[in-house]
């Protein structure tokens, strides 16, 4: 299994004196996972796919969600509804102004 990821931090002090400071910071993180060898075939974490398991598959992301889904005719087949691991994460943790 292969994982990259990336991770950008910036900090501001938008206001600093002598008697008030605040700081602002933005995060942003990103990771993606690749299986690159499987010695066996692939297999899930339940056989049960109705609101989706995870699928561990040569090739594919080991987060990825498989869910059945109907066609016209009435046959059922899985499909990829998505990944438990997010595109992205961003957050803006920041410190009230204070007087010291």
């Amino acid at each position: 299994m292969r994982t990259r990821g990336m991770e950008v931090g910036l900090s501001l002090l938008p206001i600093q004196s002598s008697s008030v400071q605040w700081n602002a910071r933005f995060n942003f993180f990103m990771s993606r996972s690749k299986i690159l060898e499987l010695p066996v075939p692939r297999f899930r974490n339940s056989t049960r796919a109705k609101y989706g398991t995870l699928q561990i598959e040569e090739g594919k992301s080991p987060t990825q969600v498989i869910a059945w889904d109907t066609l016209p005719n009435g046959t059922r087949v899985d499909t990829l509804i998505g990944d438990y691991n997010p595109d992205f994460k961003l957050s803006w943790p920041t410190t009230s102004p204070s007087a010291s």
